[in-house]
């Protein structure tokens, strides 16, 4: 199996503080404390560490983690580094959990499908992630994101928006969102992803899984554009069966 491996600088044993103080995304699945390398990536001391895949990830970590440069390539992601074989790059399979949601499948510049579940309802805009019963803005009860999603809401929000909202309501200058920019559209995709595989805006980047195409279609997907097509596909075809259909 080709999953990636994480390395952290530093002579200190590696702790999940240590990982939380270098914003490592993936903190809880950090299987410690990895294998001791004198030289890393960096020139340094520091500790080479896979992921736990014992938390409903498909397979345990089935290779024993450690710094071979002449075979992997490594790239540093702020205060810690992302490697894997060079001739193995991680692949969907590699990095998907058990449970996997429904989605779009996109194709990446890997050359792989990756699934893309919807956050937005396309046709008006209601939420598709996970919710439970909390308190709205107002201090009412009511069904809220939770939070692990938040962030991948109001993104997708400010999608769906941006794609429909100020053409349905072209009068409500109120009606159009907080205008998208790259990382907000890169920041997105890697949440969305992150619903079914080992997945953040590092591992997304360092693996070139995006160019301008894959991200238009990636972020379509996070607002159920395909679902959409489809939906129109389906009314046209009706529509011109009863245009034929001259009736009794």
């Amino acid at each position: 199996m080709a999953r990636a491996v994480y390395y952290l600088p530093g002579k200190g044993e590696p702790t999940r503080a240590r990982l939380r103080a270098v914003e490592f995304p993936h903190v809880d699945q950090a299987s410690l404390p990895g294998v001791r390398c004198n030289k890393g990536p960096d020139g340094g001391v520091g500790q080479v560490f896979p992921l736990s895949f014992a938390n409903g990830h498909a397979k345990a970590h089935d290779a024993t983690p450690g710094y071979y440069p002449n075979k992997q390539t490594w790239q540093k992601c702020g205060g810690w580094y992302l490697g894997w074989m060079t001739d193995e790059p991680p692949r969907p399979v590699d990095l998907q959990y058990k449970a996997e949601i429904a989605g779009q499948a996109v194709r990446l510049r890997d050359g792989h499908e990756w699934l893309i579940p919807p956050a937005v309802q396309p046709f008006d805009g209601t939420c598709l992630l996970p919710r439970g019963f909390g308190l709205n803005a107002d201090g009412q009860p009511d069904r809220v994101v939770l939070p692990e999603h938040a962030e991948l809401w109001e993104l997708g929000q400010r999608i769906w928006g941006t794609m429909w909202a100020p053409a349905d309501r072209p009068e409500d200058q109120s009606a159009k969102p907080e205008p998208l920019n790259d990382a907000d559209c890169l920041r997105a995709v890697a949440l969305a992803l992150r619903r079914n595989y080992v997945m953040s805006s590092w591992e997304l980047q360092a693996l070139e899984l995006l160019a301008d195409e894959e991200l238009i279609e990636a972020v379509r997907a996070i607002v159920g554009y395909p679902l959409y097509l489809e939906a129109l596909k389906t009314m046209e075809a009706e529509q011109q069966k009863k245009s034929a259909d001259p009736g009794p």
